[in-house]
Order: structure tokens, then sequence, then C-alpha cells
């Protein structure tokens, strides 16, 4: 899936807001929803690529495995007045140099709260690895308030150049918008010893 967002003090903290409104700074990711099924497990997403305009983030976050990525990026209201939100970027460093995306969604008025829709925005950190040390990166925010949107259209190539090449090919599951939240990045926490609740999720048997 893939979502811009406007990064905030992106030096000191890591906050983000989703762009409801034309941003100064963009973000846009790759993101796999990932959720272990074990009492105390830690439910977060996997970032398979994150397209930022700021290129000293990107250059301080590469050798921490991060994959952050230079690109240009910008997000337009088309025809004001009819809903209709553009966005595009493209990448300006390797791999995959030049790559792009350019999509337009029109927000539709009905309020979108079914569990699927939770399950896919509702993700509460970030698993990464330091070296060959799994990590759970916290992520604190709101709940999202999230509407159906209707996609106008959509040629993307930064989906196949972070590894899941034929997703963007086809129309998608599921269209969502959100005016936005803040989130914060906390303190990253080694997964191999406990949960984020006091469980040990390499001992704790697996639930169903």
């Amino acid at each position: 899936m893939g979502r811009p967002d406007r990064l905030r003090d992106a030096a000191r903290g890591l906050r983000a807001r989703p762009a409801g409104a034309v941003p100064r700074r963009l973000r846009r990711d790759q993101r796999a929803p990932l959720l272990r099924r074990r009492p105390g497990g830690w439910r977060g997403v996997v970032f398979a690529s994150l397209e930022t305009e700021r290129a000293l983030l990107a250059a301080v976050a590469d050798p921490l495995g991060v994959r952050y990525r230079w690109a240009r990026i910008r997000m337009e209201r088309l025809a004001e007045g009819t809903g209709r939100i553009r966005y595009a970027a493209r990448r300006r460093q390797p791999p995959a140099r030049g790559a792009r995306t350019d999509f337009a969604v029109r927000p539709l008025d009905t309020v979108a709260d079914d569990p699927l829709s939770r399950f896919l925005t509702d993700r509460f950190g970030m698993h990464h690895a330091l070296g060959r040390r799994p990590v759970w990166v916290p992520n604190t925010h709101p709940r999202w308030p999230l509407r159906h949107a209707e996609l106008l259209h959509c040629h993307d190539e930064l989906v196949a150049a972070a590894g899941l090449a034929g997703i963007a090919d086809r129309a998608p599951d599921h269209v969502l918008w959100s005016p936005g939240v803040r989130t914060q990045f906390g303190a990253p926490r080694l997964t191999e010893r406990e949960g984020p609740h006091g469980a040990s999720p390499t001992r704790s048997p697996t639930a169903d």
C-alpha cells in the first residue's frame, strides 16, 4: 500500500502527519501490514521503501537500514471544489533512480470504519532490523478518521522497485483517504527479548 505523509521535525523524534492539505514536506511509503498472532505479540508494519523530499534524512537513515530514498514529491488538488487530489513522486537516487508514481483519488462521503479498514491503518509499530537483530519501533497516533475513496488513475513504479512486482498493475482491493493524524515514533526495542506487554514473543505459544 502506498501513502503520502507530511514530515515534521524528522531529525528530532520522527513525527509525521498524513497529508490532507498541500504540505511543505512529503513522504511516500510502501508498507506491508504484519501481525504476530500470539499473546503480547508485536503488531506493526514493515516498510519496503520510504520516499522523502529530505536528502539529509535519506543519507542518515540508509546506513541504519531504514529505506528512505530521496525523491521529488508533490500533491495538488485538482479542479477546486471537486474533491480530487493528485499525488506524484519521482526517485532521485539509486536504487531504481527515476522510478515514479502518479495517482489521483476522490474522497467519498462514506465513513470507513469496518474491520478491514482498521486492520490496514491501525498499526502501532514498525518492524525493522539493526544488523541481524530484529527490533520493533513503537508508533503513537490516535485512531485514523477514514473515508472511502475512488481511485481516478494510477501509474506506479515504486511498488515494483520495492520488490513487489505486479501489485500496482491491477485494480486496488481497497481505497481509503484520511485528512490525517499526528504520529510519533519512539525508541526501538529488541523483539527477541520481551514483548511490548512483558511477554516473550519468541517463547509464547502461537494463538490462532
